[in-house]
């Protein structure tokens, strides 16, 4: 393809003149007189007649510049929407999270997110499993771990805050929970995470409590956990904004909540990009600013 020598002929045809077209290319005179040589050549075709004063268009020079109009209008165009996919936020945004996260926290920030930038459509996948951001397409993540790559680049979101939970039916049947020791006792319904183990660290006046937990239940899905709590079957662990509306219901009471459990960080994982996209920064910013009680 020659489209280097068409946009060089289209200028000359169109400023009439070799050293007007050099000046807009921004290369010699003679850079500009020996791509047409070579275009000529390889085209097999004499396209311009020249005189001291004068470019004149051969027949076959009129119908390639015609040609060479169209593709070089048609890429000016496409710089112009590159341009302005760069400028203004539009395009889809593709996300990975959590489900939790997904199905409790997502929603308020989409919601304000799609009410103010309309264009912008998205693709969610609510999952727990570790993703290739990068295979996979994703313009960025959110996970617990920060997916350590030289091509990634994590940022610390929130810090949750966890609280071991029963339901009243549980705490009735079973003797009171007052101290870590307690725990020994009871069953529990666990996450699972492969970098984790059963071990429950307790924090309270700087003094930590480590305890191996009795699981009844493992699984990767807190949703489960948070059902099989409410059936007063098993204690378990959670994100204290999934429970948030239990806890003020009395469905959910929180036990040792003295105590500090270590908080569970949420990263925000996105390709690292020298020019990121408007619709990925705005996103992050937003998700930065979002109003979420990490706390809480």
């Amino acid at each position: 393809m020659l489209l280097s020598e068409m946009e060089i002929f289209y200028n000359v045809v169109y400023f009439k003149s070799f050293s007007k077209a050099a000046e807009k290319l921004n290369v010699s005179k003679s850079f500009i007189s020996k791509r047409i040589s070579f275009l000529e050549n390889e085209l097999k075709t004499k396209l311009l007649l020249r005189s001291t004063r004068n470019i004149t268009l051969t027949e076959a020079g009129h119908i390639f510049f015609k040609q060479c109009k169209k593709i070089i209008l048609e890429a000016k165009k496409s710089y112009q929407l590159i341009d302005t996919f760069h400028q203004n936020p539009v395009g889809t945004l593709k996300i990975s999270v959590p489900i939790a996260l997904g199905l409790y926290i997502l929603p308020s920030v989409l919601t304000s997110f799609i009410e103010r930038y309309p264009d912008i459509k998205f693709n969610i996948n609510c999952e727990n499993r570790l993703v290739d951001v990068i295979k996979d397409g994703y313009d960025l993540v959110l996970r617990s771990a920060k997916l350590e790559s030289s091509n990634l680049i994590a940022q610390k979101l929130y810090s949750l805050k966890n609280i071991i939970c029963a339901s009243p039916a549980y705490l009735k049947k079973y003797k009171n929970i007052t101290e870590p020791a307690d725990l020994y006792s009871h069953h529990f319904a666990i996450y699972h995470s492969e970098k984790r183990k059963n071990e429950l660290k307790l924090i309270k006046n700087n003094h930590t409590y480590k305890i191996i937990l009795d699981s009844s239940l493992i699984t990767n899905q807190l949703d489960l956990i948070k059902q099989m709590v409410l059936r007063g079957t098993c204690l378990g662990v959670l994100p204290k904004f999934m429970v948030k509306n239990e806890i003020v219901e009395k469905s959910i009471i929180p036990c040792l909540d003295s105590y500090e459990l270590a908080p569970s960080p949420i990263y925000i994982v996105y390709p690292n990009k020298e020019l990121l996209l408007p619709k990925v920064k705005i996103f992050i910013k937003m998700l930065k600013n979002f109003k979420f009680n990490s706390s809480s």
